[in-house]
């Protein structure tokens, strides 16, 4: 019988230098985070000038947070 599983990734939305949206994610977030804790983390993180990938600043302005829950359903295994 295949097995079914779930899991809950925290995402962070961040709007980078180059106007791209990037994720930041969790797989291990403490569950049920309040908005002004998770906001306040993302405000740290854009005041850091360490997140840089070809010289662009990757997550300049905070966008939006999200818990993002992903069910597998199984249908067999060999």
């Amino acid at each position: 019988m295949a097995k079914n599983s779930s899991k809950s990734v925290l995402q962070l939305i961040f709007k980078g230098e180059d106007e791209k949206l990037h994720t930041f994610s969790f797989n291990k977030a403490v569950p049920d985070l309040d908005e002004a804790t998770v906001n306040k983390a993302m405000a740290t993180v854009t005041s850091l000038d360490m997140f840089q990938k070809d010289g662009v600043q990757l997550y300049l302005n905070v966008i939006s947070a999200a818990y993002v829950d992903t069910v597998t359903r199984g249908l067999f295994e060999v």
